[in-house]
């Protein structure tokens, strides 16, 4: 059945970039034509996936169950390299974010609207900010 699947979205891909060399459908489509090279690279690119799913089935459980049971991602806990790794990421992000849009300015907003009203106003988009 996966076979039958794969296939069937092939075809209809197959069908949809052919579509797009011609002026109706590809204003319908959203396509456009593409090279010789760009279509191979497409067929490629996607025939790997059957490729990538024999080797996923050749990975033993155990492996999953290990991570499982020994990596939590949901709570900054810093014993294990990879939690180390998404905490210095999740800091950086804060950084990155308090950066970008102070916390102690957005206070007294309770909707989204209203900030993107506040950004329009100062970038001087009156029209935006109404």
């Amino acid at each position: 059945m996966f076979i039958v699947v794969v296939l069937g979205e092939f075809f209809v891909t197959y069908w949809m970039v052919r579509a797009g060399e011609t002026g109706l459908f590809s204003k319908i489509i959203g396509t456009g034509p593409i090279t010789h090279a760009m279509h191979a690279t497409c067929w490629v690119l996607g025939a790997s996936v059957l490729l990538v799913n024999i080797i996923i089935k050749k990975i033993p459980l155990d492996f999953f169950v290990f991570i499982g049971e020994n990596v939590d991602l949901e709570s900054c806990k810093h014993d294990d390299h990879i939690n180390q790794l998404f905490c210095k990421a999740e800091d950086h992000f804060h950084q990155v974010k308090e950066k970008i849009q102070p916390q102690d300015e957005m206070e007294g907003f309770d909707d989204d609207f209203a900030q993107v009203r506040m950004f329009n106003a100062e970038a001087g988009d009156e029209e935006a900010a109404m």
